[in-house]
């Protein structure tokens, strides 16, 4: 299938994000996700190893009018160009590629088919609760006011987008088998050339996504939380785990001193480049899921595929 010059500027950006060092990401770009303030107890490792949703009936949402069908549990590992949607935030100071998202619906209709921009607050502090989440368009950067995209000088090309804000599509999505997730995680760099470079993002279910949440909060409330809590200084607990890993913590994949990697299942890594909260230069707890950064939903024949990136910034 041959490429046109806008897959081309898609996938070369993925990929340079994806596999290899970068200089600098744009602070203006990608989902305001501001986490919750309490701090759930620490658990047992033998509840981290099997931290699986618990089974609920999910409530009326606000989801879509669409006839998804219910798929296959488990990760399948995806490589680069067979990535579509807008994966990953904009990096180095760039803007959004592709094409301009089709106009909102009324609220509970059917989204019509391309990619959606998302905003939202918080992950439960339940994993497995359905995400609410607001979606808005992409849009050219030409068409938005001035400030909407980041400025690279000369007129913006057609494919060059932003956030257009003044319409928003409120959406709950239960974490189930209907919806199909695509998660970004870091396995280290690579050329973004090297055919034998393993790739980082794999395709599962919402059910996963929600199964592999669980898991990280539960590891990190045990692992990180815990000896924070009980005076251990945060760089002394990031070292200890790097050195030894326990409950799927582990050195992290990007080769600094400062960062740890989380490895649950056939999941991919997720990179915790900033493992604690700082204020001040104060650490504080966070939450597992302080890393999958949701980015976008992508809408086909009507099957939705959330985005979700917990990958390296620079």
């Amino acid at each position: 299938m041959g490429c046109d010059d806008r897959v081309v500027k898609r996938f070369f950006a993925v990929a340079v994000l994806l596999l290899a060092p970068v200089a600098g990401c744009s602070s203006s770009s990608g989902p305001t996700v501001v986490g919750a303030s309490s701090t759930a107890p620490a658990v047992t490792e033998a509840a981290v190893t099997s931290a699986a949703p618990p089974d609920t009936t999910a409530p009326d949402t606000t989801a879509p009018a669409t006839t998804m069908a219910t798929l296959t549990p488990g990760w399948v590992p995806l490589p680069v160009e067979e990535l579509t949607g807008q994966v990953a935030p904009p990096c180095c100071a760039s803007n959004w590629y592709g094409e301009p998202s089709p106009l909102l619906p009324a609220e509970g209709a059917a989204l019509a088919d391309g990619d959606y921009y998302v905003r939202y607050k918080e992950w439960s502090i339940d994993p497995a609760a359905p995400l609410e989440l607001e979606l808005l368009r992409f849009e050219q950067c030409g068409l938005l006011p001035e400030g909407s995209c980041e400025d690279v000088g000369g007129p913006y090309p057609p494919d060059e987008l932003g956030i257009e804000a003044s319409v928003v599509y409120p959406v709950t999505l239960p974490l189930d088998d209907q919806l199909r997730v695509v998660l970004v995680g870091f396995r280290g760099f690579a050329a973004v050339d090297d055919p034998a470079a393993v790739t980082p993002a794999s395709a599962g279910t919402g059910s996963d996504l929600a199964e592999l949440a669980a898991a990280a909060n539960a590891a990190y409330n045990q692992f990180l939380v815990g000896p924070l809590a009980i005076g251990y200084p945060a760089d002394a607990i990031v070292a200890s785990l790097s050195a030894t890993p326990q409950g799927g913590f582990g050195p992290g994949l990007d080769g600094s001193t400062f960062s740890l990697s989380f490895t649950y299942g056939e999941a991919p890594p997720l990179l915790y480049q900033v493992p604690f909260r700082y204020t001040d230069g104060v650490a504080s707890a966070g939450f597992g899921t302080d890393v999958l950064l949701i980015n976008s939903v992508e809408v086909v024949d009507g099957q939705l595929t959330l985005f979700v990136y917990a990958g390296f910034y620079s």
